[in-house]
């Protein structure tokens, strides 16, 4: 049973509001998870949502307080880099992409 059995280590990468990487305490918007073992090299993409939802950071209808109804979900590589893009530069039309790249 041994022989089939092999530790995978994950690796979590966070961004914050602006597209960095996250510093302990920041408010965390994205992040990238790396499964790594002998077996699987994978990468997987998560946005936080609300109500599955990406959230606008920059928005109106968003606050701070609000961040605790928040929870990651899955999306695709396309959806996460142009969320990253609209983190980075404010401009509504990468979140539009993000949205409708959500789901494949």
């Amino acid at each position: 049973m041994d022989d089939f059995f092999r530790p995978i280590s994950y690796d979590e990468v966070y961004f914050n509001d602006v597209g960095k990487e996250c510093i302990d305490g920041e408010h965390c918007f994205a992040k990238m998870i790396t499964k790594t073992s002998e077996q699987i090299d994978a990468l997987s993409y998560h946005i936080l949502c609300k109500v599955n939802i990406i959230v606008d950071p920059w928005g109106e209808d968003f606050s701070r307080r609000k961040i605790r109804e928040c929870t990651f979900k899955k999306v695709t590589k396309d959806s996460f880099e142009a969320y990253i893009k609209y983190l980075k530069t404010k401009e509504r039309r990468y979140l539009t992409i993000a949205r409708r790249h959500q789901y494949g």
